[in-house]
């Protein structure tokens, strides 16, 4: 299987918990633009595709 089907949908990790916070904090386009770069690294293989959400969330300020 190509791993890079195995990276999480856009809106699956939006809805992750410390997303959600974040979010409320930082405004949604930060946080997207943080969920974005995070899945994008899953897929060239830079991390795991199960850590894209906590890769998003330790990007953002």
């Amino acid at each position: 299987m190509d791993t890079r089907r195995r990276v999480p949908r856009t809106d699956a990790v939006l809805a992750d918990p410390r997303l959600v916070e974040a979010a409320g904090r930082l405004g949604r386009r930060i946080v997207k633009a943080a969920v974005t770069g995070a899945q994008e690294r899953a897929r060239t293989g830079a991390i795991p595709a199960e850590d894209v959400a906590a890769a998003a969330v330790a990007s953002l300020p």
